[in-house]
């Protein structure tokens, strides 16, 4: 189904990976739906505030939130460094949740 068709005026993406990012933007955009991409490392709480900024510009709200991100350093936790499975897996995967759902979860409660 197009993105026009499902009633969708605006799909604002976030993504570490610009390269997966624009490769995402550009297929949406080919269905028809309008897309905006904005890079985000989901466990920097900056980068998520920005995101949230440029959806409330973008769209003067956020209507709908699904907080998709995740990782795996894959193999034995005690074959990765601290830096692969903690910081990142951890990051991403907990405090990445914790920052969208703190920054964006309010501005929902708050539309009503």
């Amino acid at each position: 189904m197009k993105g026009a068709s499902l009633g969708i005026k605006l799909i604002i993406l976030a993504d570490v990976d610009e390269h997966a990012l624009v490769a995402t933007v550009d297929l949406l955009r080919s269905q028809d739906a309008e897309a905006i991409g904005v890079r985000t490392y989901v466990a920097n709480p900056v980068q998520v505030d920005a995101l949230a900024q440029a959806t409330l510009d973008a769209c003067g709200g956020v209507h709908l939130l699904f907080n998709t991100a995740g990782v795996g350093a894959g193999g034995f936790v005690w074959e990765n460094s601290a830096n692969d499975y903690w910081q990142w897996v951890f990051g991403v995967n907990v405090i990445g949740v914790a920052n969208e759902l703190r920054l964006l979860v309010p501005v929902i409660l708050k539309q009503g």
